[in-house]
């Protein structure tokens, strides 16, 4: 039988945004990385500390801020992405010591991949239509106006075609809709979904149902989309609209 029990109490980094276990910091030395609204802890996993980071300024524009791990790569120290996760006042990375590398003044929506290099790349979406992706030197990789009002943006993985972003967007003319681009912008398609609410989503792993789908919320239920926005994979619920669904593994 199962039994549930304190494994760690981490008090003084505010709301917890982000956990994560893998090589986090270094490779071969698999962590427990879990981010707050005001720092981060990594630990072992028998639970003994084994780094703290404080971020520098607590609240960038007088707000809490979500905080995600971007994982070290090569010679690339672990970062961190801060903002408010959608209509944010603040978009930034902080470094491993806490310290702010860049940031901006904030977007519609927003969203954390890697290039097949296993670069981060960060994927932003303005209240005019415009449409960015920085680096992790916060230099803008590529920028383009879509005649489009984009509410939320997911990464997903093309059956070894690299990575492609997928928008959840309206147009003047149409119901909602899901675009995809390719890594240097370009369209890879644009379809209507019949999906109620299909405002935010995420993309999650649900075995036996599949690897990588939409989740997404309605009115009365919760269901799996296919990467295409063409099919309804399995309906969850009943159950009532949340405004930013999210799946974690259990």
């Amino acid at each position: 039988l199962f039994s549930k029990s304190e494994f760690l109490n981490v008090p003084d980094i505010g709301t917890v945004t982000d956990i994560q276990i893998g090589e986090l910091r270094s490779p071969k030395t698999v962590e427990l990385g879990i981010a707050g609204n005001y720092g981060a802890r990594f630990f072992d996993l028998g639970g003994r500390l084994q780094q703290r980071v404080d971020f520098q300024v607590r609240e960038p524009g007088g707000g809490k801020l979500l905080a995600n791990i971007i994982v070290q790569h090569q010679s690339r120290p672990v970062a961190f992405f801060r903002s408010t996760d959608s209509w944010s006042w603040y978009d930034g990375v902080v470094d491993a010591g806490g310290k702010e590398i860049w940031h901006t003044n904030g977007s519609i929506a927003q969203a954390v991949g890697y290039s097949t290099d296993g670069s981060p790349e960060f994927v932003f979406a303005g209240s005019k239509g415009l449409l960015e992706v920085r680096n992790i030197s916060g230099a803008v990789v590529w920028q383009q106006e879509l005649p489009l009002w984009v509410w939320s943006i997911a990464i997903i993985d093309r059956d070894g075609q690299g990575r492609a972003a997928l928008l959840s967007a309206t147009s003047k003319t149409s119901g909602p809709l899901l675009v995809a681009l390719g890594p240097n912008g370009e369209e890879l398609f644009r379809r209507k979904v019949d999906a109620g609410l299909f405002d935010q989503m995420s993309v999650v792993s649900w075995p036996p149902v599949c690897q990588q789908c939409l989740l997404s919320s309605r009115n009365q239920d919760f269901q799996l989309l296919s990467t295409d926005g063409q099919r309804a994979l399995k309906v969850l619920g009943p159950s009532h609209y949340v405004r930013t669904p999210h799946g974690v593994p259990v």
